[in-house]
């Protein structure tokens, strides 16, 4: 498993995603900075043509207001014009005495009622569809106020910047908002893709590819670099151990099978010599019992192989019919003792390509279990039939069944049913290996609850 990532890419996300924020921010605050220094350069304007107005271009004759030209000729409506400003001229009797520009053509566009003392003041007015910044000042001579001037400025470029400026706004917002989610989420992936990768490999850890180690390309010595290398650590000490494990139970189990053979052989030779029959029963118990302990030996051992096979499966192609007829007659001598009788019924070809070995097994365990749990003069029914791609085999008795309290743990290592303790032979090993054996080569095992008729069990293999 290899991890390209590094905790690094995090560093970088939120440097982009600061530098993004910052350049609205920055954005914003430049087109709020340029609308407000924008309307205060208008005021300034506004203000230094109300003061050249008032000085040199009115003049004042018993309180009444006088125009006059300006040292180069220009007329007042010229002057204007020439500033690109309107402008209206009020009376002390609120007499409109002179209208230009915009005045001319909208009349009034400020509120005169405001005006109550002696006061400057400017604002935003609309009139016509279009934007004006005002400016209304009173007219003095002499201490005393003999009118009001109104200027006026239209706002035509700084309006269609700031329209320009909160539509570009409006839609950084709806674009921002719209595009969050999606990039977030892609962000947190890139951010987290290290640590999602290395969840991804701890979930595939099992006993078969402890030895299998993480590759990590990143840092060595950020939070994953050094999370990974714990980690490569560790399975080293699991390996270690499974190994050991599995080392110790095939040589035990080897070291024992041979001496319990020589055991069984070595009773049986002596019950041969010996008349007494109390001495026969004691020495027949003494050789179940070796018996049973070599039954155990014997499938400590195939536990062991499998495990050491793990998922290296050698598949080749073989006939189910063939592998149970030939298992039939390995367990004639159990058969006949019994007086079963097995009824083979083949529905197809029975073809297969898979683990030959793990089938055997399989079905060894299923057929002896079905041998040794039926009731004297019995019958074994063995149905081999193919429906929908899959191959079933069927393996029915006419036993006691299985208890109720038993069938969740028919799969468990060394777990058998109460009533058949001392009834049959065995450890419980079996099933185990079965279960085992099934989910390495995606077989499926069910078992049916018919308690008082017999147990009915079925694998089925995809072909």
């Amino acid at each position: 498993m290899q991890l390209r990532g590094s905790i690094k890419t995090r560093a970088w996300v939120y440097i982009l995603s600061y530098l993004g924020a910052t350049l609205l921010v920055s954005l914003t605050f430049l087109a709020g900075s340029y609308f407000w220094f924008a309307t205060k350069g208008m005021r300034n304007d506004l203000d230094s043509v109300a003061t050249e107005m008032v000085t040199n271009r009115l003049t004042f004759e018993n309180n009444n207001i006088k125009f006059k030209l300006d040292s180069e000729g220009r007329t007042l409506s010229g002057y204007l014009r020439d500033e690109n400003m309107s402008a209206e001229i009020i009376d002390a009797t609120d007499t409109v005495i002179a209208e230009y520009g915009v005045f001319q053509n909208e009349g009034e566009l400020v509120n005169y009622e405001r005006d109550n003392q002696n006061e400057i003041y400017s604002e935003l007015v609309t009139k016509g569809g279009e934007k004006y910044m005002t400016l209304t000042t009173p007219i003095l001579y002499q201490g005393n106020k003999v009118g009001r001037l109104v200027l006026a400025i239209p706002m035509l470029i700084l309006g269609h910047f700031g329209q320009i400026s909160l539509w570009i706004l409006l839609a950084v917002l709806v674009l921002s908002m719209v595009l969050s989610w999606p990039l977030s989420h892609e962000l947190v992936k890139v951010v987290f893709r290290s640590v999602d990768e290395l969840v991804s490999a701890m979930e595939k850890v099992e006993i078969e590819n402890l030895s299998d180690k993480i590759e990590y390309y990143g840092n060595q010595n950020d939070e994953v670099g050094v999370l990974v290398k714990t980690y490569n650590k560790l399975l080293d000490r699991l390996a270690e151990g499974v190994g050991k494990q599995k080392s110790f139970i095939s040589n035990a189990s080897h070291e024992l099978k041979t001496p319990l053979a020589r055991m069984v052989s070595t009773l049986e030779v002596m019950r041969m010599d010996i008349k007494d029959k109390e001495q026969i029963k004691k020495i027949e118990e003494v050789r179940n019992e070796l018996m049973q302990m070599s039954i155990k030996v014997e499938g400590l051992l195939l536990l062991s192989k499998y495990d050491q096979v793990g998922k290296n499966i050698k598949k080749e192609k073989f006939s189910a019919e063939e592998v149970v007829t030939e298992l039939i007659k390995k367990h004639k001598d159990e058969i006949t003792k019994m007086n079963l009788k097995v009824e083979n019924t083949v529905e197809c070809d029975g073809k297969v390509y898979g683990d030959k070995m793990g089938f055997e097994v399989v079905m060894s365990n299923l057929l002896s279990n079905a041998i040794k749990y039926n009731r004297n003069n019995g019958t074994i029914k063995i149905s081999i039939l193919k429906t929908d791609g899959t191959l079933k085999i069927q393996v029915a008795d006419e036993g006691k069944g299985i208890e109720s309290n038993y069938f969740e743990k028919i799969f468990e290592r060394f777990s058998r049913g109460e009533k058949n303790e001392t009834a049959v032979d065995g450890f419980g090993v079996g099933m185990s290996l079965v279960k085992q054996i099934c989910d390495r080569n995606n077989w499926r095992i069910k078992y049916y609850r018919e308690v008082t008729t017999g147990t009915k069990v079925e694998l089925a293999i995809e072909v």
